[in-house]
């Protein structure tokens, strides 16, 4: 492992039209020693043509690797697998990293003397419009980190890689909201900081695993099962949580799963106008079922 090396780990199927975009950001990082590893989980043989022309772009200065299509946390996880470095970072291949991203998170840890970052984004759409900033100033641990107040996706992330490899990568029963659940273990193990100005932008791209509403419903209701437990003792700090997969439930009209988050809440620690409003919350986007949709998408 070499000291102060940043290994990338950039997943792919090979889809995005941005992929040299963000590898050229990466590469236009001031922090000076980095390494890329491209993951092409494309299934099968679609993988080497992909690998051959980035290969062919970047010479020796970016390593490919391929999957054969194992679904994205399987990707990150097998990528991780060929870090040199001691601290780990991701980009996904539609996010777009600013020239002191990574600069100013190694300095963040040095000085706080803590393991794990997130840096604060802004948000663009497809078109390249700006959508706005998600910037929050927090350092926290588990269970405030319930909350997801300092959540954001995984380009956001630096870490030591120790705890990468303490916590076993990414749980890869999860095909979406796996990054939560890594969050969410990480917070148990070790404070997580959140701070600086806006060091990256965050694209929504249609058709993108993270749109996709059903199995976006479908993890997040994996994810509260999982930390039930958790959720249940620190109901006043898990309603973070818990709204947004309630908000999931009623934008998917499911009743029977708005009824069963809800029901869970309601056997949680979480004061009596906590339960309350939480049940109010659910009521109102069962009502504005196609306005919750549209937040959640």
């Amino acid at each position: 492992m070499l000291q102060n090396l940043v290994s990338v780990i950039v997943p792919t199927v090979g889809k995005s039209r941005m992929l040299s975009q963000v590898l050229d950001a990466i590469f236009e990082q001031s922090y000076p020693s980095i390494e890329v590893i491209l993951v092409d989980d494309s299934p099968g043989s679609e993988a080497s043509s992909l690998l051959k022309s980035i290969s062919d772009q970047y010479r020796n200065h970016i390593k490919c690797v391929a999957t054969g299509g194992l679904g994205l946390p399987a990707a990150r996880n097998f990528g991780a697998g060929f870090a040199r470095g001691n601290y780990l970072a991701f980009c996904d291949d539609d996010d777009i990293w600013w020239p002191g991203k990574i600069e100013f998170q190694v300095a963040a840890l040095k000085e706080a003397e803590l393991g794990f970052h997130v840096a604060n984004y802004d948000v663009v759409s497809d078109d390249g419009k700006n959508l706005g900033d998600k910037s929050e100033q927090v350092r926290l641990s588990f269970p405030e980190s319930l909350q997801l107040s300092a959540f954001a996706p995984p380009s956001s992330w630096l870490m030591e890689k120790r705890i990468f490899e303490n916590l076993r990568g990414f749980d890869e029963s999860f095909l979406s909201t796996e990054d939560k659940d890594f969050y969410l273990r990480a917070s148990m193990r070790e404070p997580i900081l959140r701070s600086g100005a806006t060091l990256w932008s965050y694209r929504i791209s249609h058709g993108a695993i993270s749109r996709d509403s059903s199995r976006k419903l479908k993890y997040n209701l994996q994810l509260i099962e999982k930390h039930r437990a958790h959720i249940i003792e620190h109901g006043e700090y898990a309603r973070g949580v818990m709204t947004f997969a309630v908000k999931l439930t009623c934008a998917s009209k499911d009743k029977k799963n708005t009824c069963r988050v809800v029901r869970l809440y309601l056997k949680s620690s979480a004061s009596f106008k906590t339960k309350l409003y939480f049940v109010v919350y659910s009521g109102f986007w069962s009502i504005f079922s196609e306005t919750a949709a549209r937040k959640v998408s």
